[in-house]
């Protein structure tokens, strides 16, 4: 019985983390650390307060290793850290290199802990992406409250390429809205709920709102991920429900949802016209101080980089010192020099086609592994990295680290004890 109610109190306690992540996601990097450190604690120790030292090495370990390891999903994730680490050993500058390093620390600990963490239910696991609609919901109402309190000077930061104020990048919090957004549809189609039913209606208003403040909030990187999102949504609906028509209608709707916002919504309309200038900046060379030059322009750049070494790359410790002479040479206008804003591309420049494969295959192996793809929950949020991805260097910040490995690990940690789903309907025992 005691064995009972501790494997009881050990999952209770898993879920509470997990939660406590989401939260720190938008609110806290030292919590965010808290929360890895907790799970690996967890992973490695067992607390028994009938012993007289409580405190014992975790006596399913051996199990834990056994699984971490038959588990292709949990151990090739590793490699998002070796690659960065083995690069070291051909880079002369050590800090760079060191720093990006500690960011891809969870990489190597939080596959293992994950292995170890015990069963969740299908309510639990749903249960947990509701907690992230939640926060991500109860966020942006304060997001737009302050936008509202302060609309002119907000606006008027808007129209020269500036975000509005967020408690988070905005850029990181624009996928957190979009990836909340597939959630609460899912959630709402699945017909979950944790007490009462009535809560399909506040999730359906979530979700609503959620879809609402990413328009308003106007930053494009979580649009262009929404409307992938629902765009796959649409197609996981037809395909297995065989309702093509009122799948197609949905997409045709979303199409029309971009036109309207222009006219109705001022930050998205300021966010077109920015882009418009932005891209007549770039074409003319002088797009130095506009955001989409200097990504555009840092991808351009960090592909040079690469074709310096194709096979090996220069080193991630290296990275920054070859893309600043590419800068000087061939973009003397630009006076900030960034990383590559294409996790793809940094890779590349750092590691090179050899460390391009490996960070292929760490990524899309989970993917594709027993059909996790069929999961609808599962492949939106693999659409939402692999678009990131192409955008941004996602993994290069500690919170874009945290999210991707975190929602992965999740979603691995349940998938991994389900049988594929068949249906988008298929309630994957929500409310069991």
């Amino acid at each position: 019985m005691n064995n009972l109610l501790f494997t009881i109190r050990r999952q209770e306690f898993a879920v509470f983390l997990c939660c406590a992540t989401v939260v720190s996601l938008v609110f806290s990097r030292f919590g965010l650390t808290l929360c890895m450190i907790f799970f690996v604690a967890m992973s490695l120790f067992s607390w028994q307060k009938e012993r007289k030292n409580p405190l014992r090495w975790n006596p399913d370990l051996r199990r834990t290793c056994h699984h971490f390891f038959h588990y292709p999903p949990y151990y090739l994730l590793l490699l998002f850290f070796l690659l960065v680490l083995v690069s070291g050993l051909w880079s002369e500058s050590l800090p760079f290199w060191s720093e990006r390093l500690r960011i891809r620390l969870p990489f190597l600990f939080l596959p293992f802990a994950f292995a170890a963490l015990p069963r969740f239910s299908g309510k639990q696991f749903l249960g947990i992406l509701f907690f992230f609609l939640l926060v991500i919901s109860l966020t942006t109402v304060g997001i737009l409250i302050n936008y509202a309190a302060h609309y002119q000077e907000i606006t008027a930061l808007v129209w020269h390429g500036q975000p509005l104020p967020m408690p988070a990048n905005h850029v990181r919090f624009s996928l957190f809205l979009a990836f909340a957004s597939a959630i609460g549809t899912v959630l709402y189609y699945k017909n979950f709920y944790i007490k009462n039913i009535f809560e399909r209606k506040i999730i359906a208003s979530l979700t609503l709102f959620c879809i609402v403040g990413l328009h308003l909030l106007s930053v494009r990187s979580g649009l262009v991920v929404l409307y992938a999102e629902f765009f796959l949504l649409a197609m996981f609906y037809a395909i297995h429900s065989g309702r093509w028509v009122a799948a197609l209608s949905f997409v045709a709707f979303l199409s029309i949802v971009p036109v309207v916002a222009y006219f109705a919504v001022p930050a998205f309309e300021a966010r077109v016209e920015y882009m418009r200038l932005d891209a007549e900046q770039y074409k003319a060379g002088t797009g130095s101080n506009y955001s989409d030059s200097e990504r555009l322009t840092s991808i351009v750049t960090g592909i040079k980089v690469g074709n310096q070494n194709p096979v090996f790359g220069v080193g991630m410790g290296d990275l920054m010192i070859e893309m600043k002479k590419i800068y000087h040479r061939d973009y003397p206008g630009f006076s900030d020099f960034k990383i590559p804003h294409n996790e793809w591309v940094m890779t590349y420049a750092s590691t090179g086609g050899a460390g391009l494969i490996l960070f292929g295959i760490a990524f899309f192996v989970p993917f594709f592994y027993q059909k996790n793809y069929k999961n609808v929950l599962f492949s939106c949020f693999y659409l939402l990295i692999f678009l990131s991805f192409m955008v941004e260097a996602t993994i290069e910040t500690a919170v874009g680290t945290a999210f991707y490995v975190f929602f992965l690990l999740l979603g691995l940690h349940y998938l991994k004890n389900e049988p594929p789903p068949t249906a988008i309907a298929d309630s994957a025992s929500a409310n069991n």
